[in-house]
């Protein structure tokens, strides 16, 4: 590190942007709301596989994720455009 300091710059900004995203996720983890959480995960960009797995990586279970993505398009705030596939509306 010494020896390289466009390394050592590198290396420390990648630290700094790996502890906010810790930051950012362990703040989403305490949005005790699921449907809160959900829109939270969605527009942070977590949602970028399976149903299965975003709640998976938000600490739900894949039922309650389910259940609140329905009553999120319900209430218009999400849209179905496919299976296991929803967008902000």
């Amino acid at each position: 590190m010494q020896s390289n300091p466009v390394f050592a710059e590198g290396f420390t900004r990648l630290l700094a942007i790996q502890v906010q995203q810790y930051r950012a996720l362990i703040e989403m983890l305490a949005i005790p709301s699921v449907k809160a959480r959900i829109l939270a995960a969605v527009q942070a960009g977590y949602f970028d596989s399976t149903v299965t797995e975003l709640a998976t990586r938000i600490n739900l279970t894949h039922e309650a994720c389910y259940r609140a993505l329905r009553a999120l398009c319900d209430d218009r705030h999400m849209v179905r455009v496919g299976r296991g596939k929803y967008v902000l509306s």
